[in-house]
């Protein structure tokens, strides 16, 4: 996820910032993996699944603008578990129902997040984390369109 300091990831079905170098992070993660996202993040992508990965959009609605050879439709997070067990991760990128619905009830193990040092206007947030409960694995921070960000690595800590 791309956050922004004061929890935005979104106003419009858009991304409130213009940042390529974290696209191009976004791009390398998840390439070859498997994407589980919200209708209107799909719809934010133009209708058409993410290349090089396996795309599934997390709904309860029927969609019928969407190549059903291209895309899996599901209707639970655990549906996706259950299709892609084989799979060391499963990428949620989005928005902001689907990431509340994922830690609201499963145990998220891994957090990579674009931390934007800005606050931004906007719609869509990330939920609130408790993130005393995550390690930081690594975190770097670059610069780009004179906003300040950090690619930060989050892992769930191990019971003492």
């Amino acid at each position: 996820a791309a956050v922004a300091t004061n929890n935005v990831i979104g106003i419009n079905n858009t991304l409130p910032w213009k940042l390529s170098k974290d696209l191009q992070n976004f791009k390398k993660i998840t390439e070859g993996q498997v994407v589980v996202m919200g209708t209107n993040t799909f719809k934010s992508l133009g209708n058409k699944p993410l290349k090089k990965r396996t795309n599934v959009i997390l709904t309860t609605k029927p969609i019928n603008d969407v190549d059903d050879d291209l895309v899996y439709k599901i209707n639970s997070f655990e549906e996706a578990q259950l299709l892609f067990a084989y799979r060391e991760y499963i990428y949620v990128i989005g928005g902001a129902s689907v990431y509340q619905h994922v830690f609201d009830n499963h145990e998220v193990e891994k957090i990579l997040l674009t931390v934007i040092h800005e606050n931004f206007e906007g719609d869509s947030y990330f939920p609130d984390v408790d993130f005393g409960k995550y390690n930081v694995i690594s975190s770097t921070t670059d610069e780009e369109n004179g906003l300040m960000f950090s690619f930060v690595e989050l892992q769930l800590k191990q019971d003492e």
